[in-house]
């Protein structure tokens, strides 16, 4: 609706105050219906025109480029996590299917973009997409957890420090753990507490993997301020391994050797030397030492 100056039923200077802010209103909530018709209609063609339906024609490879799993991959963790991201949704009269739901939530994960982008691609709001990914994550970390990151027990130390004996020629080795800077906007009124020696806001993952460098246990959210050693004996495994309750195997004698050795994980410099954390000899220590180097680069 528009208004002209010259509107014989629109006099401005017989009508009141309180008549025109009226009218002023009456448009305003006339324009918000018309934004808000738009709207509709452009998610309701999400069965039609969207990016997912274009995605069933992909063959294996084409997938993986996009989600980074392929068709049985996709399907398989589908299976997994259906029953805790079906029938859920923001409007119960269009809910979106456990499929769309699973390749948003990829989507976002294989490409880092906005909420607003992958919304764009999917015909579904911004906000929907932020509550679709946090909804899938939480359901493929419950589902997929006890199946590849599970509480280790003694035989399963040994299998993998057999793999390291056996591909990297290190004894008594149970994993290797590392800290990776993530960056982040700095949260509101958080002042410097994210703040981290490379100069930028982070938060800070800590992980280990096996001798396959598959991943084995992630510790994530600690704040950017923190060095890796600080973190790790702040985390559940660092507790455990401080503290005397992480189920690892007796020491055991190397080869051609009497005296026993005790299982280790191995780290960097930026981790404490404890009784079964191992890292490198500092630099100082290794220039001009052929042993410390030797060491080092083993």
């Amino acid at each position: 609706m528009m208004f002209a100056v010259n509107d014989p039923y629109l006099d401005f200077e017989s009508e009141s105050d309180s008549e025109i802010d009226t009218l002023i209103l009456l448009y305003s909530i006339s324009e918000k219906r018309k934004k808000s018709v738009w709207m509709n209609d452009y998610l309701k063609k999400r069965n039609t025109y969207v990016e997912f339906n274009l995605l069933k024609e992909l063959n294996d490879g084409q997938m993986k480029m996009y989600f980074r799993l392929n068709k049985n991959q996709f399907d398989e963790l589908h299976n997994l996590v259906i029953n805790d991201i079906t029938g859920r949704g923001c409007n119960p009269q269009q809910p979106i299917e456990s499929e769309l739901k699973l390749a948003v939530c990829l989507r976002y994960l294989a490409t880092g973009d906005t909420f607003r982008s992958i919304g764009f691609s999917y015909r579904i709001g911004e906000r929907t997409v932020s509550k679709i990914v946090t909804e899938v994550c939480k359901a493929i970390w419950k589902n997929m957890q006890p199946l590849y990151m599970p509480n280790p027990t003694i035989d399963m130390w040994r299998k993998v420090a057999e793999e390291f004996e056996r591909i990297w020629q290190f004894y008594n080795c149970l994993w290797t753990i590392d800290g990776k800077h993530v960056t982040v906007k700095k949260p509101p009124k958080s002042g410097s507490s994210f703040f981290n020696y490379k100069q930028y806001c982070s938060i800070v993952l800590m992980a280990t993997v096996d001798a396959n460098d598959k991943f084995t246990s992630i510790d994530i959210g600690s704040m950017g301020r923190f060095s890796d050693g600080n973190v790790f004996s702040n985390s559940g495994l660092g507790m455990k391994l401080s503290n005397g309750t992480l189920e690892i195997p007796p020491p055991k004698s190397l080869p051609g050797e009497e005296f026993d050795i005790p299982y280790v994980f191995v780290g960097d410099e930026a981790f404490p030397l404890t009784k079964n954390l191992m890292r490198p000899f500092p630099k100082r220590q290794v220039n001009n030492n052929c042993r410390n180097k030797v060491f080092n680069y083993r």
